[in-house]
């Protein structure tokens, strides 16, 4: 269930990244958040496989799941796509515009983009031992899961800045950081590695402390 996830996300990501026109995307996440096949008529002929799949990905896993004796968290999954997909087209906007965030816009949005918030409950559709109650703890992002959604996107955004740079990206972490802070690459990535420490531990903190 994850690894399908994980596909159809990746083709959606790059569908925003690299193929669509501000105005197809303006549509696409339209009718990934209205959720319904009946809008498929309303993409462009290259987008309609992509969104039919991502319906059928789910049908697939509420007929699996109601199969098995196990509570099906679904439509939580669902919500975080469609909070995945509008983020995307936030990042597209801004790249198409030439918008360069501040950098607290930027990370509230490059976390959703980062995929935790959705691959976290999508991994949880598997799991016998889950429960409505661990779904709502999942998706109200507890405190280790911003973490660990800051630790991917920091890092990532450390390791791909020059590839990124050279490709014309200008939205990226540190590019962010360094405009609003007026410091150097070496000096916001510092500072970046910095935020990144920090939210291990956060992380960590919250793997020792005891739960009722």
């Amino acid at each position: 269930m994850l690894a399908k996830c994980i596909a159809i996300i990746s083709v959606i990501d790059d569908t925003y990244d690299s193929y669509g026109t501000l105005d197809e995307l303006i549509i696409f996440t339209e009718v990934v958040d209205r959720w319904d096949i009946s809008e498929v008529d309303r993409l462009p002929n290259y987008m309609k496989p992509i969104y039919t799949s991502l319906l059928d990905l789910f049908n697939e896993y509420e007929r699996e799941i109601n199969e098995q004796d196990r509570f099906n968290g679904v439509n939580y999954v669902k919500e975080a796509m469609k909070e995945i997909v509008r983020s995307y087209y936030i990042e597209a906007e801004w790249f198409i515009e030439g918008k360069i965030p501040s950098f607290k816009e930027y990370l509230n949005n490059a976390l959703v983009t980062g995929t935790y918030y959705l691959l976290a409950p999508a991994s949880l559709l598997g799991m016998k031992s889950t429960s409505k109650k661990t779904f709502d703890w999942m998706m109200n992002k507890p405190k280790n899961l911003v973490a660990s959604a800051i630790i991917g996107r920091v890092i990532d955004d450390l390791a791909t800045y020059k590839i990124e740079k050279e490709k014309g990206q200008l939205v990226t972490g540190i590019e962010c950081y360094m405009q609003e802070n007026n410091l150097s690459v070496d000096e916001a990535s510092a500072q970046l590695s910095e935020i990144a420490e920090n939210a291990w531990k956060d992380l960590n903190k919250e793997c020792i402390k005891t739960t009722t």
